[in-house]
């Protein structure tokens, strides 16, 4: 598959977050409590990723397939992923492999100073980074009803 990977546009922002709120939605709510779902949609609601990536603590980056949207990741403080979601029609064919490769190419060249990437994984993504080299950094956490397990990347 041939992405294009780029930087979001400000006035693609609300796209990319419908594509990520769908997708948590399908995969990751139903083992959520209500606590969880809610912390979630607060982080990815409009006014806070904007005001994150105003202030340069995140950047956000889409994946496009002939033209459609289909993926989106975000790096925040230079070395965490803190999003990765892929839509469902396109998921298991490269697009999560493409857009995490992109993440670490970016950390590499904006922070030469980062020996490793690190993300908060949820259950349904760990075969996934763990496929790609990841490894657990320590047991599962709930933080806010968010369900997640702490894993990083050496550079």
């Amino acid at each position: 598959m041939r992405l294009k990977i780029r930087e979001v546009k400000n006035e693609e922002l609300s796209e990319c977050l419908k594509l990520i709120r769908k997708t948590f939605m399908r995969y990751e709510a139903p083992i959520f409590a209500d606590e969880g779902i809610r912390s979630f949609m607060r982080f990815v609601s409009e006014d806070n990723i904007s005001s994150l990536l105003d202030k340069r603590s995140m950047w956000l980056y889409k994946a496009v397939f002939k033209g459609k949207l289909i993926g989106v990741a975000a790096v925040k403080d230079l070395s965490h992923i803190s999003l990765l979601f892929v839509d469902e029609k396109y998921q298991r064919k490269g697009a999560g492999t493409a857009l995490l490769n992109f993440c670490i190419k970016r950390i590499r060249r904006k922070n030469k100073y980062a020996h490793k990437v690190t993300l908060n994984s949820s259950p349904a993504a760990y075969g996934f980074y763990l496929k790609f080299g990841f490894d657990f950094d320590s047991d599962e956490k709930i933080s806010e009803g968010v369900i997640y397990t702490p894993m990083s990347y050496a550079l």
